[in-house]
């Protein structure tokens, strides 16, 4: 009887715990916010409607092969792929055609010093840091960083592959620590452009504020110099005019004793 019990309520857990996860799948309800953003996400973006498929550039990123081959490339790998697959039934020992024909291009380790890392916020400290290393590791890496600005050409990425759990993927090792440091790099290099014209800025300021000051003592100058000028000519026109009253003084002076005698 208590054996009955115990499966009993084991059977009444179970059923509580399905019951649980369908209304975790409907409660709560979703708000009007999300569903217009559950909307948004179900219309296909219009990148998904153009007809360049940038897959052949992601799938031989790691090799050397010009861009007018790249669709060439990929072709070959499919028919090698699906053959493989037909005569094997497995993938796992497949390689692209590109091996062995074009040079292997480098990339670097996601935990190069110089360079930034997913995830991590010190981005713009380590560039700053040590710029002229990063932009060195840069030019290291500037055919990986080429050959990923292609993709940028493309509309879609659809993966070409019958797909298995065995099927290849691209290496794309190192390109967001590359681009990441490319942006910051550009950034430290604006904020000190930005120093330097400021510096610039306040540097005319200062000498025009100085030229400015000089004009102005030099204009003052002149002015006092110009009415010391007019002083001394009024201290002139003054004496002449004493002079004259003295010399009119003496001759009355004259006239009123040859009057009297």
């Amino acid at each position: 009887m208590r054996r009955r019990n115990r499966w009993g309520l084991y059977g009444v857990g179970l059923v509580l715990v399905w019951l649980a996860l369908v209304l975790s799948e409907w409660l709560p309800r979703p708000t009007a916010a999300e569903r217009d953003a559950l909307t948004a996400l179900a219309v296909e973006p219009e990148s998904l409607k153009g007809e360049r498929d940038g897959f052949a550039a992601i799938w031989l990123m790691g090799f050397d092969v010009p861009e007018d081959q790249l669709a060439q490339v990929l072709q070959a790998d499919i028919a090698a792929y699906e053959k493989m697959l037909a005569q094997t039934g497995s993938v796992s020992e497949f390689q692209t055609s590109a091996q062995g024909k074009f040079a292997t291009v480098a990339f670097p380790s996601g935990k190069d010093p110089a360079l930034c890392e997913l995830w991590k916020e010190d981005c713009l400290d380590r560039v700053r840091r040590a710029p002229d290393v990063a932009r060195k590791r840069l030019a290291e890496f500037s055919t990986r960083l080429t050959r990923s600005r292609w993709l940028a050409n493309y509309d879609h990425f659809h993966y070409a592959f019958t797909p298995r759990f065995e099927s290849p993927i691209a290496s794309l090792g190192g390109l967001t620590n590359l681009q990441l440091t490319v942006s910051f790099n550009k950034l430290n290099r604006a904020y000190i452009d930005s120093i330097l014209n400021n510096g610039s800025n306040i540097g005319d300021s200062l000498i025009s504020k100085m030229r400015l000051l000089t004009q102005t003592k030099e204009q003052q100058g002149t002015a006092l110099e110009r009415q010391l000028e007019l002083t001394r000519k009024q201290i002139a026109a003054e004496d002449e005019r004493e002079q004259a009253l003295d010399r009119l003084q003496q001759r009355f002076g004259a006239i009123r004793r040859a009057a009297r005698c």
